[in-house]
C-alpha cells in the first residue's frame, strides 16, 4: 500500500475555532502519520461540503491506486446547506460512483476507499438546532448502507467518543487524538 489520502473537511483540515488551526501534534492525520510507517496527506479543506461528480477527476489526478482514500465529509452539508442525511448521502453516492470512471479516464485503478461517516454534531455556537444534531446522528446509517452497496470500506467515527468543542462540530485537541486512534485500530 502507498500512501494514505485524507479527504475531508475543517475537521481534517485539523481547524480550531479559536486559534484557527490546530498544530501537527493535535491534527489527526499528523497523528496516524506518527502511528505508522506510510506517508499521510492530509486534503482537508475548511467549508468542504461533498462535491459533485465531476471533482471526481480532480481527485483521481491527486491519488494513486496502490494509495487507500479515506474519505470523511457530509457535516457541512448538514450544517451550512440544511440537507437530511439522506440527501447527504444521495450526494456521496453521486461523487463515489464518479470516482472509478475518473480514475479509468487517467488510465489508472481505482484505490482502496474507506468511507467515514463523522461523528454526530452536538448543540454548540454554531450547531443551534436539534434537527442538524438528529440528522447528523442518522447520517451513519446512511452511509454504512451506501458503502455496503459500492463494496467500500466503512467506518463509523460516532463510536470513537470524539470531544467536540463548543461549538458542536469541530473536534478538540483530544477528539483529534481518539479519532486517529479509532483510525489507526480500523486500518493498522
Amino acid at each position: 500500500m502507498g500512501r494514505i489520502v485524507c479527504f475531508g473537511d475543517s475537521n481534517t483540515y485539523g481547524y480550531d475555532p479559536v486559534t484557527m488551526r490546530y498544530g501537527s501534534e493535535n491534527r489527526w492525520p499528523d497523528l496516524l502519520a506518527q502511528m505508522q510507517d506510510k506517508e499521510v496527506v492530509n486534503m482537508g479543506l475548511n467549508g468542504r461540503e461533498i462535491p459533485s461528480p465531476w471533482y471526481a477527476e480532480k481527485l483521481a489526478d491527486a491519488v494513486q491506486p496502490d494509495d487507500l482514500l479515506l474519505v470523511m465529509l457530509g457535516s457541512n452539508d448538514l450544517l451550512l446547506e440544511g440537507r437530511s442525511a439522506a440527501e447527504a448521502a444521495a450526494s456521496m453516492k453521486a461523487f463515489l460512483l464518479a470516482l472509478p470512471a475518473a480514475f479509468w479516464s487517467l488510465d489508472k485503478a481505482a484505490p482502496e476507499i474507506i468511507l467515514i461517516s463523522p461523528p454526530p454534531m452536538t448543540r454548540g455556537f454554531w450547531v443551534t438546532a436539534d434537527s442538524i444534531v438528529q440528522e447528523s446522528e442518522l447520517l451513519a446509517d446512511h452511509y454504512e448502507e451506501l458503502a455496503d452497496s459500492l463494496d467500500i470500506g466503512f467506518l463509523d467515527a460516532g463510536k470513537w467518543k470524539i470531544e467536540l468543542t463548543f461549538d458542536g462540530v469541530h473536534f478538540t485537541e483530544a477528539g483529534h487524538h481518539a479519532f486517529a486512534d479509532g483510525i489507526a485500530a480500523a486500518i493498522i
